[in-house]
């Protein structure tokens, strides 16, 4: 029997096909000592994809990914499962945040947005970003926006060169 251990979705501003091509090669990820690149499973053209644990420890997990187009972005959807046994509350804690952080934070900040949090370090390029932010600012282009963190006081935008630029401080 398959158990759901979390559930996320939200908007990134991307669209699908760049959102799923990432995906499909997540070479932006962030991982821990105790994690892996995932394999990937299986992957429908810009709408779903699916891999293979992040754990070692814990083959039998799986991560959905479910892509939808929405205004100019993408609504991306992950969905963490295991037909293996259930870990306790704690685990499952570490396991959502571990994939909240990666997807809503590490990714989102592949697409120049600041990721998760009210006090975020500043975005930097990336060399595993390849064409990023010309490429998908050449398709999308954006002006450069002010931005104010939900907590504190600290104020961010977001520089054409794709880099975040802390203003201020953070208290929280």
């Amino acid at each position: 029997m398959t158990a759901v251990l979390g559930s996320r979705r939200r908007d990134l501003p991307a669209p699908p096909e760049v959102v799923w091509g990432d995906l499909m090669s997540p070479a932006w990820l962030e991982l821990l000592e105790d994690e892996v690149t995932p394999a990937v499973l299986r992957g429908t053209r810009h709408s779903l994809v699916e891999w293979g644990s992040l754990w070692p420890d814990r083959p039998e997990d799986r991560v959905r990914f479910e892509l939808a187009a929405t205004n100019g972005g993408t609504s991306l959807r992950w969905t963490l499962t295991t037909t293996g046994e259930k870990p306790g509350e704690s685990r499952i804690g570490h396991l959502r945040y571990r994939m909240n952080l990666l997807v809503h934070g590490v990714l989102r900040g592949v697409y120049g947005q600041l990721g998760v949090g009210p006090c975020v370090a500043p975005l930097t390029p990336q060399p595993w970003a390849p064409g990023w932010p010309g490429e998908f600012r050449r398709r999308n282009p954006v002006p450069p926006l002010p931005m104010t963190s939900s907590g504190g006081g600290s104020r961010f935008r977001i520089s054409t060169s794709g880099s975040a630029v802390a203003r201020g401080t953070c208290s929280d």
